[in-house]
């Protein structure tokens, strides 16, 4: 997971700078590492990221979409909800889904409400 992170952040730095080819292979090659079974935090970061690079650039990014939807439950922390239904409510809308991107957009909502603690 630290392997992860750190190496995210190179990616992430290439993404914020609008160095989108230079970020797309950080993406790969982290979901390569982590396999298909790995932290599930960690597949949900890098296909975030992989999708905020794909409609960067006006790429079709059908495929993450659906990873990214089949990964959402219950063991998903509410941060990583807020952050994967925001960029799927982004690449729905922008495909035309307007129905389907309300629905992530209204989930994430409750999701990013205050928590009282313990």
């Amino acid at each position: 997971m630290r392997w992860h992170t750190c190496f995210s952040l190179h990616g992430y730095a290439h993404l914020h700078q609008g160095h989108f080819d230079e970020a797309r292979p950080y993406w790969r090659e982290g979901l390569a590492a982590l396999g298909p079974d790995g932290h599930l935090q960690g597949r949900l970061w890098s296909l975030a990221a992989l999708l905020a690079t794909d409609l960067a650039q006006d790429e079709p990014c059908t495929a993450v979409v659906d990873e990214l939807e089949a990964l959402l439950g219950p063991r998903v922390h509410h941060s990583d909800v807020i952050l994967v239904r925001g960029m799927l409510a982004v690449a729905l809308d922008r495909s035309g889904d307007r129905a389907a991107a309300r629905r992530h957009a209204l989930a994430a909502d409750p999701a990013a409400a205050p928590r009282e603690r313990p």
